[in-house]
């Protein structure tokens, strides 16, 4: 719990506190476990079945919501997992188990990690030196699939790579894991930012408070703006972050942004100009919103939907240039990497910038293609 409300601090603090919160855990449970007999390990084993469907089951509980209306939240099922392990201490504190001379107990060391924290949060504190201010702004749009390629390995080396090879000095990245069991616990934002040597990044657990949307980049990020989208009775919270941001074209406001993902199989046999996905235009009306109209703005995301729907030309009438529309060639496919069919991955500029170029990279790292862009002042 206590690391899933650090998700959006300093990413070293988050991390100490993701490394010791499964081990704490497991000492509490442990605590309880009766001492073993000469000739029996029954007891012990018996403990280790109980806790290990204990796991499955608030396991199972949290990630379910995502995909079936089950009554409950994500949100609920945290609490109620803070509530079992808090009720398990309380257990293995009445235990008071005899300790051996000179072997620390559970509350000292406990202690220990408490004062340790601060000290990581000073260290985690320190930013890079921004990058000089010349040239235009090279941005990236990039849906990272939790760094998983299309041949189902997690690399976060190969997506690391995918960026720094392309250039960009701002990336907008979707579908960042901070942790959880799909990922092995792995914070993902705290070993790209270190493999890219940047410190400027911000972060929002949309769907969960471990798993959403983050931007990196080279130059200093202002106060980050966050706000949830309205799900219109989908699974998936999604959510809006931006940051003003002081680059070589000046104080850029840089948004990040995904959109529900649809059943989209028949969108050829269907008009896409009829109001098929509520959800989007939900989505985008608050994104308008949040956004005001300020100028200059660059916005980037996976909107899963295509260019000519409804939603994207709605978006469009609000104030928006598509920069491929502006400077790409040929269809701009992004989805999906193995079988690359459709363009769903975006980056948009207010009027008074422009798109001196922009390429879609086609890399394995991840399901979606990653779109990059030069942004310049216009005219």
């Amino acid at each position: 719990a206590a690391a899933a409300v650090a998700a959006e601090g300093p990413p070293l603090v988050f991390g100490v506190l993701l490394v010791v919160a499964v081990p704490l855990a497991g000492l509490l449970w442990a605590a309880l476990v009766p001492e073993l007999r000469r000739r029996s390990i029954a007891p012990s084993a018996l403990y280790l079945l109980v806790g290990s469907l204990l796991f499955l089951a608030v396991g199972f509980a949290y990630y379910l919501p995502l995909d079936l209306r089950l009554g409950f939240t994500q949100a609920q099922v945290r609490i109620v997992g803070a509530a079992l392990l808090a009720l398990i201490g309380l257990a293995a504190a009445f235990r008071r188990p005899a300790g051996r001379p000179g072997v620390p107990t559970g509350l000292p060391v406990l202690a220990a990690v408490v004062l340790l924290l601060p000290v990581s949060a000073m260290i985690g504190s320190g930013t890079l030196p921004s990058a000089p201010n010349t040239g235009p702004l090279r941005v990236m749009s990039y849906n990272i699939h939790q760094s998983f390629g299309t041949g189902g390995e997690m690399d976060v080396a190969a997506v690391a790579d995918v960026i720094l090879d392309s250039g960009a000095t701002i990336v907008g990245i979707q579908e960042l894991a901070r942790g959880g069991l799909l990922n092995a616990g792995t914070d993902l934002l705290a070993l790209l930012g270190h493999r890219l040597g940047w410190e400027h990044v911000a972060y929002f657990g949309t769907t969960d408070p471990v798993w959403g949307n983050a931007i990196l980049s080279r130059y200093p990020l202002g106060d980050i703006e966050r706000a949830y989208l309205p799900t219109e009775g989908t699974p998936f919270r999604r959510g809006y972050m931006a940051a003003p941001v002081d680059t070589p074209i000046g104080n850029v406001i840089f948004i990040n942004l995904h959109l529900q993902h649809i059943n989209d199989s028949d969108a050829h046999a269907v008009d896409p100009e009829a109001d098929l996905y509520p959800v989007h235009t939900s989505q985008l009306g608050v994104v308008t919103e949040e956004w005001g109209g300020r100028q200059p703005g660059i916005l980037v995301g996976d909107l899963n939907a295509r260019p000519g729907w409804r939603q994207v030309n709605e978006f469009l009438a609000a104030g928006w240039v598509d920069a491929w529309d502006e400077a790409g060639s040929g269809p701009g496919y992004t989805a999906n990497a193995a079988d690359p069919q459709y363009r769903i991955d975006y980056v948009f500029h207010t009027p008074d910038l422009e798109t001196v170029a922009v390429d879609v990279i086609e890399s394995q790292a991840s399901d979606h293609f990653s779109v990059v862009a030069d942004i310049s002042p216009a005219g």
